[in-house]
């Protein structure tokens, strides 16, 4: 990270940071850009953010940023991983013109035509930022939850962030509770949580199947599952 002099000379009429020739000295003896940058980076050297044309095209975008190619999965072809802005979550964003899209959104519908709007877009190789229109499968809410649970993905269960008993603790409680009068409670003082949470539990109401469970998964067989995979599995649950 680049710092300023401690102390820097307050005659000089140009930014302090070495090539920038700015006479708008804003702070620190730096100019607006520099002190800016710093503000919101803590780096005054940050470089600027670079922009698609102005009037560019979606595939001209789409190239502006490129991507990098990473062998992610091995068996699959290579992840196409997004070098423009991700959000939160890794997924790739990029300006259409009239509004911010998925990247891989818009990777699809020009590698494959339309996409219909209401329509998930699901990642066969798992990895948010790829725009590998190889990739990249339409779907609906169902199944993309029933992909989420089929590759382990789902926070439920013992993946929950709130969660305060494993699939193994789970099963002790039930193998263990026999409805005589204060056992819930008992339990509860054991494992460390609230007697209504024992009920819910030995009563089916909660905890009824492992942690990303789906029909036929005994844990010992890969979570690495197409599309029609995750439909044949499903079919009649």
């Amino acid at each position: 990270m680049a710092e300023r002099s401690k102390e820097f000379d307050v005659t000089k009429t140009t930014c302090i940071i070495d090539g920038c020739d700015s006479t708008k000295i804003m702070a620190r003896g730096w100019c607006g850009m520099h002190y800016k940058r710093w503000y919101k980076h803590g780096d005054p050297l940050t470089p600027a953010k670079a922009y698609a044309p102005k009037g560019a095209t979606l595939q001209e975008r789409l190239d502006f940023h490129a991507f990098d190619a990473v062998q992610r999965i091995e068996g699959m072809t290579v992840c196409h991983e997004w070098r423009g802005l991700r959000d939160d979550n890794g997924y790739g964003r990029i300006w259409t013109g009239d509004r911010v899209e998925f990247a891989h959104r818009v990777a699809y519908r020009l590698a494959r035509g339309g996409l219909d709007d209401s329509a998930d877009m699901m990642h066969q190789c798992d990895n948010p930022p790829c725009i590998n229109a190889d990739h990249l499968r339409p779907g609906d809410d169902a199944l993309n939850a029933q992909e989420k649970v089929a590759r382990g993905r789902s926070l439920n269960g013992e993946l929950c962030y709130a969660h305060k008993l494993t699939d193994a603790q789970v099963d002790e409680i039930r193998a263990a509770y026999t409805g005589t009068r204060g056992q819930q409670a008992r339990l509860a003082e054991q494992y460390g949580v609230v007697p209504s949470r024992i009920s819910t539990i030995v009563n089916g109401k909660a905890r009824t199947r492992p942690t990303n469970w789906r029909p036929g998964y005994d844990g010992s067989e890969s979570l690495g599952i197409s599309s029609a995979e995750v439909r044949e599995v499903y079919a009649g649950v």
